[in-house]
């Protein structure tokens, strides 16, 4: 998954993801080659899904 469609789907800003993976709490994103990234769609939807339980918990 791109950037882009990680925004996309996250609701999250570019800096903010990133700020994120450098802080551990994203999920951590893998060399496409040159200076390409991106993010397993996966483990993304992983992590929504646990940012989901958790909100839903402290509801």
């Amino acid at each position: 998954m791109r950037l882009r469609e990680v925004c996309h789907l996250t609701g999250l800003s570019k800096t903010t993801i990133y700020k994120l993976g450098r802080e551990g709490g994203f999920v951590p994103s893998i060399s496409l080659g040159g200076s390409s990234v991106g993010w397993p769609s996966h483990l993304v939807e992983a992590w929504l899904a646990e940012r989901l339980q958790k909100a839903m918990e402290a509801a």
